[in-house]
């Protein structure tokens, strides 16, 4: 279940409503629903880390324990297309089975930016007239990337950690510093009372804490489509008690730019996830 999806505007609910008041969006007047946990929608996301996993993400790849993951054919990243005039176009990607609905548009007629696999812009970098097919990376922190302090961490969606995974029975020291890190596990999850008082010290429950052991264990979810998935990059850790179950198997798939039975991918019913 969607770990934010306590919190839901009434007239925006496809909209993310932390996101929304980091940018002052919210008002008091704004409309919310609050939703327990089984009443959220459910949410599919790969688990690239458990509870007790160190992870680091580097220019995009995911590092566990120090150790890089393998690579993924599904993986998508944005990838700068560079071309001659009117060399590329959506039809001109989708003869070389590349859908329309990886472009970001607006485009122009020499450059524009797509969600690509690996192998996606092998094929593209090969047509004639492509002059670069570039993998993009942000530089920048982003203060809409976990745990929206870019002042004590410079993370953002393709640089991010090393943080080690919240696990059940697990103490941490916490303080001003990082205590951004664990505050909604703190509250939201566990049901803890916080205060943080103006000289930093910090209160749970109304008792001066100076660590804080944690009663359940968490995941890090990721989407293999890297630049379009918010993810536990964005949302933060993922508690236990949110897990529905493990996806298995694709048992329907339509291309969006189609009429339905047009639409309609066979060749991935039933088709097992890997």
């Amino acid at each position: 279940n969607y770990p934010q999806g306590d919190t839901v505007l009434v007239d925006r609910p496809q909209d993310n409503y932390y996101m929304l008041k980091r940018n002052g969006q919210v008002h008091k007047n704004t409309k919310l629903m609050v939703h327990p946990v089984d009443r959220r929608d459910n949410y599919i996301k790969r688990a690239v880390a458990i509870a007790g996993d160190t992870l680091t993400v580097k220019s995009g790849d995911v590092y566990i324990n120090g150790v890089k993951e393998p690579e993924m054919a599904t993986r998508q990243d944005i990838y700068l297309i560079q071309f001659n005039p009117n060399v590329i176009s959506p039809q001109v990607l989708k003869k070389i089975g590349v859908s329309s609905s990886s472009i970001i548009v607006p485009y122009s007629q020499t450059h524009m930016f797509a969600h690509l696999t690996k192998e996606e812009a092998s094929r593209i970098s090969k047509i004639r007239g492509v002059q670069n097919c570039v993998r993009q990376m942000s530089i920048e922190p982003n203060v809409d990337v976990f745990p929206y302090d870019t002042l004590r961490y410079k993370f953002n969606e393709h640089n991010f950690g090393p943080v080690v995974i919240p696990q059940k029975g697990v103490t941490v020291n916490i303080n001003t510093d990082n205590l951004a890190l664990y505050e909604r596990l703190i509250t939201a999850y566990e049901g803890n009372s916080l205060e943080v008082k103006e000289n930093g010290d910090i209160y749970i429950n109304g008792l001066k804490s100076d660590s804080y052991t944690f009663k359940m264990d968490y995941y890090f979810g990721m989407g293999d489509n890297r630049d379009n998935s918010l993810d536990s990059r964005f949302f933060g850790f993922i508690p236990e008690d949110h897990l529905v179950g493990k996806a298995r198997f694709v048992m329907i798939s339509t291309d969006n730019e189609e009429s339905f039975f047009k639409g309609l991918r066979f060749d991935r019913f039933f088709k097992g996830i890997k």
